[in-house]
C-alpha cells in the first residue's frame, strides 16, 4: 500500500488552489455523503454495481441503497472534501476495525 513505500503524496488540487489537505469538488456526476460513522461514501453513474457472482464482497463495498463505502474518513464543508484519516490504516496499526 502506498504508506508503506515511504512516499510523499501530495494532492494536484491542493497544491494549485491552496487549499492543503483536501482533494477537491467531486467529478460531475458523483453524489458524495459522509456515513454516521464518518466514512467518505459516493454514488453516481461511475460507481461499478458490485463484483462478478460475489455477493459477500459487493454488500461489503457497496450499501443496499448503492453508496460506495470509500473506507476514508472525511469531513465536507461546502466547497471542498477533506479527507482525515484512511480506515485501512487505522485497521492495520492498531488492530481495531473503525467499521
Amino acid at each position: 500500500m502506498w504508506f508503506d513505500a515511504g512516499l510523499l503524496v501530495l494532492a494536484a488540487y491542493a497544491l494549485v488552489f491552496g487549499f492543503l489537505g483536501t482533494v477537491g469538488q467531486p467529478v460531475p456526476g458523483a453524489t458524495i455523503r459522509i456515513g454516521g460513522d464518518g466514512e467518505i461514501q459516493v454514488k453516481g453513474p461511475m460507481v461499478f454495481p458490485g463484483y462478478w457472482h460475489n455477493d459477500a464482497a459487493t454488500a461489503e463495498a457497496l450499501d443496499s441503497d448503492g453508496w460506495l463505502r470509500t473506507g476514508d474518513l472525511g469531513t465536507m464543508d461546502a466547497s471542498r472534501q477533506r479527507i482525515v484519516v484512511i480506515l485501512e490504516c487505522v485497521e492495520k496499526y492498531t488492530g481495531k476495525s473503525s467499521r
